[in-house]
């Protein structure tokens, strides 16, 4: 009697093929994937600057020996608690981060007696 054991070239290439196809999907989707968690991330370090300038203005306004007032990009890092990112001084009147290489960057209003600091995305300067 004959002992056929093993796979016949029909099915290692069927495997083969399948293997293809799902790489060919999987790894566009896994890149997509990780631009759109950069994006997050970033939006997600705006989102907690411009919480850190109203949990910063209402300290001022409230305590007796306040914070001192955001005016600058150091002084909105130090008011923020984010894990691995940190805002640094950009080009004039700008906030610059980075994540995973790319560069992102903010416009910081500082400050005042009467408004709290306040941040927005810069046009052209935000990938994702």
């Amino acid at each position: 009697m004959k002992n056929n054991a093993g796979f016949t070239l029909i099915e290692l290439i069927t495997v083969i093929i399948i293997l293809g196809i799902l790489s060919a999907v999987a790894i566009p989707k896994y890149i997509d994937l990780q631009a759109e968690a950069r994006s997050a991330t970033a939006d997600g370090v705006l989102g907690a600057a411009a919480s850190a300038c109203a949990v910063n203005y209402a300290a001022v306004q409230t305590k007796t020996a306040p914070p001192p007032a955001i005016t600058t990009c150091a002084l909105l890092n130090g008011a923020l608690s984010t894990s691995g990112v940190s805002i640094a001084d950009g080009a004039t009147g700008e906030c610059s981060f980075t994540i995973d290489g790319s560069v992102y960057s903010l416009t910081l209003t500082a400050e005042t007696a009467a408004a709290p600091c306040s941040v927005a995305k810069v046009t052209g300067k935000w990938p994702g």
